[in-house]
């Protein structure tokens, strides 16, 4: 009761304790630890006034202490209503740290502390780094909580990629490690705090997506377009979610882009645009093609390059500039398709005999059954023959050519049934007759007798117009097929001969006896029967027979046999043998020879031909000779 009246009676002691008891007050309440739970996401902050907030100082506790929502006049900062909390150093997680801040230090003094608990680390989960990655799109890998207290990047190869903090999430920039899609590669995802590891989340085998590619396009790549197409459509192995495309017309050097849209569906990429102008060339480019899964296209871009085509041109015919069988159809191929109802009659010109016109798909027809022996037959087309797509222009063509200037006959037959054939050129008067392989193993000669029909068929009309040409190419056929010098009845057909020498059993070269190698009597073999008898149905001016090895020509010595052998020698670097150095020349019987029947018998000029060669025509050598025995 005293004290009560001391204290009533004394006003200034009672404000001096009520000033003292709410200082107590205000002491202990700073001093209570205000709780703080952690957020990895950020926005650690505590709403209340803190006074004098430039003069506090905190402890030591691994962490910040920040003001905002300042209240000041002038510089001076009187106090903050929001205090936020963030790490100086990693968070440990299930720890809780006690964050003290005071006026100057000084314990007590306008002091606040906070209590800050710190849950379990942001966990990661790695499904999307499991299942493989796209290697040209960010990364996205999902986090249980926000973080951006932490640093996330991704290596792989030495090589570093950032991971931007989004929503639970990090997207890392994978693009920037430079990988290749459908790789398998080392990945790590790593923490860090303040440029420091804090820990390898992750250090595992990955495999990068395979790339999108194209598995088929309606333009086909470097495809000349026929028809009027007004879009491209791309088939891919992945389902699309998005990609753009360049349209581009190419002229030398410069490039004109056309307006164009893509569109994409499932597994299709359509790309549209107008009608494109003929006989120009194009580049279609895909880029920045998405698939479902995330990967892209190999090199990020597909290019398709074609063409647009003219109206339809020719691009071949079946018969060469001579040699044409009358009666044969010649076919004129054309790029494309033509038109099935355009009238054509009045663009194709024929002349020379030709005629039958036709017409199907992409090529025309018409005959030479009206063209003479060795007659000149031409096509002329006109340029606007249209194509199935109506396109025209480009048709313009003529072409000029001969049918076949020779006849072919059937002189006999070997013992085997095969025919022995004639080639006849010219109707003169006068008649050379070359005559090959009347041994089966000399090829040469038929090789030569071969080249030299061709050489005639091309060049006919160098056949002097008093002459008649007739080439026998291969006596011998049996013996041909066999590579046998004699023919299927063991026979040296140039042994078979009614020659005043000729007898049954003969040698051969190399010194071989051959019993019955002469024939049983002379022609007893149908080859040389039917030569015998085609070669007195001729009466030929001049025969050439054809041998091998020698290089050498002989003469028979009848009519101008010695004359024309000694300018086939000068012509042709063969030497001169006489007929009366056989025995010499020729280490073996040559009884009943050809030859020799044809200076006895008819009395013609003839010419026997060694080649240097069994294999070789040695054509160049003796193509100027034979030219000039027709003179």
């Amino acid at each position: 009761m005293r004290a009560w009246r001391w204290y009533r009676s004394w006003p200034f002691i009672r404000q001096i304790l009520l000033a003292s008891g709410a200082f107590l007050i205000f002491v202990v309440i700073s001093a209570l630890a205000r709780p703080v739970q952690f957020s990895y996401a950020g926005g650690n902050c505590y709403n209340g006034a803190v006074i004098l907030p430039q003069l506090q100082k905190s402890s030591d506790s691994g962490y910040a202490l920040h003001y905002t929502d300042l209240l000041q006049i002038g510089d001076v900062v009187l106090s903050a209503s929001t205090v936020c909390v963030s790490p100086a150093s990693a968070p440990q997680p299930h720890t809780t740290a006690t964050i003290k801040s005071s006026l100057f230090g000084v314990p007590l003094l306008g002091q606040y502390a906070f209590s800050v608990a710190i849950p379990e680390t942001p966990a990661v989960n790695y499904h999307v780094i499991n299942d493989g990655v796209a290697a040209t799109r960010p990364l996205t890998i999902p986090l249980n909580v926000t973080d951006r207290t932490f640093v996330y990047q991704l290596r792989a190869e030495s090589k570093t990629a950032a991971c931007k903090p989004q929503e639970k999430a990090i997207s890392c920039d994978i693009e920037a490690l430079g990988l290749k899609q459908g790789t398998k590669y080392q990945l790590a995802l790593i923490r860090q705090f303040n440029g420091q590891t804090v820990k390898t989340l992750t250090d595992q085998d990955v495999t990068t997506l395979s790339p999108v590619s194209v598995v088929e396009s309606s333009v086909k790549p470097n495809e000349a377009v026929y028809a009027k197409p007004t879009s491209v459509t791309f088939k891919m192995d992945k389902s699309i979610t998005s990609a753009t495309a360049k349209l581009e017309r190419i002229e030398g050097d410069k490039r004109t882009a056309v307006e164009q849209s893509a569109k994409v569906k499932d597994q299709s990429i359509e790309v549209h645009f107008a009608e494109l102008p003929r006989s120009s060339q194009y580049q279609l480019t895909l880029t920045e093609v998405i698939a479902e899964d995330g990967s892209s296209l190999l090199d990020k871009t597909y290019a398709l390059a074609f063409s647009m085509s003219g109206g339809p041109k020719v691009t071949g015919v079946n018969i060469g500039r001579f040699g044409v069988a009358v009666g044969a159809t010649v076919v004129v191929t054309f790029d494309q398709n033509l038109s099935p109802s355009q009238d054509i009659s009045s663009l194709v010109k024929l002349a020379g005999g030709a005629g039958n016109l036709s017409r199907s798909g992409n090529q025309i027809r018409f005959s030479t059954a009206s063209v003479p022996l060795c007659g000149d037959f031409s096509v002329v087309l006109g340029k606007e023959i249209q194509s199935e797509h109506g396109i025209s222009g480009d048709s313009a063509w003529n072409y000029t050519s001969r049918t076949i200037c020779h006849t072919v006959s059937t002189i006999g037959y070997s013992a085997k049934g095969r025919a022995i054939t004639a080639y006849t050129f010219g109707s003169g008067s006068q008649t050379i007759l070359y005559v090959g392989a009347i041994h089966g193993n000399e090829r040469a000669t038929y090789l030569l007798m071969s080249e030299w029909i061709d050489e005639l068929e091309s060049k006919a009309r160098s056949i002097p117009a008093d002459k008649t040409i007739v080439v026998i190419p291969a006596v011998n056929r049996d013996g041909l097929a066999a590579g046998s010098r004699r023919n299927a009845n063991n026979v040296d057909l140039n042994r078979n001969f009614p020659t005043a020498d000729w007898k049954k059993d003969v040698t051969m070269p190399g010194g071989e006896a051959v019993a019955g190698g002469g024939g049983s009597k002379p022609l007893s073999e149908l080859e040389s029967v039917a030569l015998a008898n085609y070669t007195r149905s001729l009466s030929p001016r001049l025969v050439l027979t054809y041998h091998s090895v020698g290089w050498l020509v002989t003469p028979n010595e009848a009519g101008i046999s010695s004359s024309y052998a000694s300018t086939y020698s000068r012509l042709s670097g063969y030497y001169v043998s006489p007929k009366s150095a056989a025995s010499t020349t020729f280490e073996y019987d040559t009884t009943g020879a050809y030859e020799d029947w044809l200076y006895e018998g008819p009395g013609i000029a003839t010419i026997l031909v060694e080649l240097g060669s069994h294999t070789s025509s040695q054509s160049g050598r003796n193509f100027l000779a034979m030219w000039t025995m027709m003179k």
